[in-house]
């Protein structure tokens, strides 16, 4: 009764393991032929920072504009920003109204020794460019990266 029993159960096992090979694991797959954002921008330009700065201080709901590269701006809606109480760093996200579907995160940090760092990214799902601020010779400058550079599905 004892080896009936066994070989039940390894019957079982068995199937459901035969039967676990037909089914595929769901994998988000990159699309590499989404529309470009931010193609009429330079790869690589300069970040006028006390403007960007500025707006840590605005309050959710108001509007902003933010210069890019040339006549290029940045247009949106504040929709949430870090708590006034918050120590060491103050951020906010910002809703395009002018680049659809794209989203501002800039962050100041506030390092020892009264230092201050800065970070931030315009991105946005539907699209295969992206924005990224980086510090360069004590200068910041945004530059242009790939979508899936930035954000793995």
């Amino acid at each position: 009764m004892k080896t009936l029993k066994t070989s039940a159960v390894c019957t079982l096992l068995t199937l459901c393991f035969l039967s676990s090979f037909g089914q595929k694991i769901p994998i988000n797959e990159p699309d590499y032929n989404k529309p470009t954002l931010f193609h009429d921008l330079p790869v690589k330009f300069n970040l006028d920072l006390p403007m960007y700065d500025r707006i840590l201080d605005l309050s959710v709901g108001k509007h902003v504009a933010l210069p890019l590269a040339g006549t290029a701006a940045f247009q949106g809606v504040i929709v949430s920003k870090s708590n006034p109480g918050e120590k060491g760093y103050k951020s906010i996200v910002v809703r395009s109204t002018n680049r659809e579907g794209a989203i501002l995160s800039f962050t100041r940090i506030n390092e020892k020794f009264g230092n201050q760092k800065y970070t931030g990214r315009i991105i946005s799902r539907n699209n295969s460019d992206a924005l990224e601020i980086e510090s360069e010779n004590g200068k910041y400058v945004m530059k242009k990266m790939h979508y899936y550079d930035l954000i793995n599905e």
